[in-house]
C-alpha cells in the first residue's frame, strides 16, 4: 500500500505552528505573573506611615522619638534614612509654596501643622492587617498625635492584584490545555500515519525505546523550531511596546525576566509535547495488529 507524503507533512507544519502558538500564550502569561509581581512591590515600596507628632514636644524630644522608633523591628533597616523628620515649619512653606494660599488667615493660626515622621516599613510588614495592627501600635506611644497610612489603597492594591492574579492564571490554564489537546491530536495523528511502521518494528524485534526515540527526537526538533518562532514573534511584539507603550513594557514586560519566561516556557512546552508522544507511541505499542485498521 503507498502511502501519502502530503498528510503528515501538513500535520508537522501545523504541530509546528500550534506549539509556536502554545510558547508565544506561554511566554506572555508567565511574563505578565512576574511582572505583576514586580509592579506590586514597586508600589508597596511607595507605602510609608506619617506619624504626626504632638506639638507638646521640642524638636528635641522629637529627635529622640525618632531614635525609639528606629529601633522598632518593622521599621526598615536596609534603608539609611528610614525615618525622615519633616518640620511642621517647612510642612507650612511647602503648603504656602503649592497653594499660594496664607493658612494665617484662613485659620487665624500661627502655625496649624504638626511635626511629620515618614516611616519606611519592611516589605514582609506591608499587609493591610500589619500596618494597621502597627498604626494602632504608634498611636499607643506617648508623643504622638496621629498616624496614617494609605489604608483604602493597600487594601485595594493587595485584593486587585490577587484578583487579577487568579484571572490570568485561570485564563493561561484553559488556554493551555485548549492548545495541549490540539497538540496531542496533532502528534497523534503523525504517529497514526506510522502505526503499520511502529508494528512491524516491534515484530522484527525492535525493543520499545528504540521505537520512541526517533519520535522524541523529532518531537524536541518541534519544539525547538518552533520555539525560535516563538521568540522571534515575542522579541517583535516587545520591540512594539518598548516604543510604543515604554510604562507597561518597563513594568509589566521587563527585560531582567525575559531570559527566565522564554526558558520555563520552552521547558513547559517540550513536557507538553513529550508526554503527549509518550502516550500516543504507547497506544501503537500495545495495540494488537489485528486492530491497526
Amino acid at each position: 500500500m503507498k502511502y501519502s507524503k502530503s498528510k503528515p507533512l501538513s500535520t508537522s507544519i501545523l504541530l509546528i505552528f500550534s506549539l509556536s502558538v502554545l510558547y508565544i500564550v506561554l511566554s506572555i502569561f508567565i511574563q505578565i505573573i512576574f511582572g505583576l509581581g514586580q509592579f506590586t512591590n514597586e508600589l508597596k515600596k511607595e507605602i510609608k506611615l506619617y506619624v504626626y507628632v504632638d506639638d507638646s514636644l521640642s524638636l528635641q524630644q522629637v529627635d529622640s522619638l525618632k531614635n525609639q522608633l528606629q529601633q522598632l523591628r518593622f521599621v526598615d533597616k536596609e534603608k539609611q534614612n528610614s525615618i525622615v523628620l519633616t518640620s511642621k515649619d517647612q510642612i507650612a512653606r511647602d503648603f504656602l509654596a503649592s497653594s499660594h494660599e496664607d493658612y494665617q488667615n484662613l485659620l487665624g493660626e500661627e502655625n496649624p501643622f504638626k511635626n511629620l515622621l515618614t516611616i519606611d516599613i519592611s516589605n514582609s510588614y506591608k499587609s493591610s492587617i500589619k500596618v494597621d495592627s502597627i498604626a494602632n501600635l504608634l498611636r499607643s506611644i506617648n508623643g504622638i498625635y496621629e498616624v496614617t497610612y494609605p489604608s483604602s489603597f493597600l487594601h485595594l492594591l493587595i485584593q486587585k492584584t490577587k484578583t487579577i492574579s487568579v484571572i490570568l492564571f485561570a485564563l493561561a490554564l484553559v488556554i493551555i490545555l485548549i492548545t495541549y489537546f490540539q497538540i496531542s491530536n496533532y502528534i497523534r495523528l503523525v504517529i497514526h500515519s506510522n502505526r503499520v511502521l511502529i508494528k512491524s518494528m516491534q515484530l522484527l524485534g525492535s525493543t520499545d525505546s528504540y521505537i520512541r526515540k526517533p519520535y522524541l527526537l523529532e518531537n524536541l526538533k518541534n519544539v525547538f523550531l518552533s520555539s525560535i518562532i516563538g521568540i522571534i514573534v515575542l522579541n517583535g511584539f516587545y520591540f512594539y511596546l518598548g516604543n510604543n507603550i515604554p510604562e507597561i513594557n518597563a513594568f509589566i514586560f521587563s527585560n531582567q525576566n525575559l531570559l527566565i519566561v522564554l526558558g520555563l516556557s520552552f521547558v513547559i512546552l517540550f513536557i507538553f509535547s513529550f508526554v503527549s508522544t509518550i502516550f500516543s507511541i504507547n497506544k501503537y505499542l500495545s495495540i494488537q495488529r489485528t486492530n491497526l485498521f
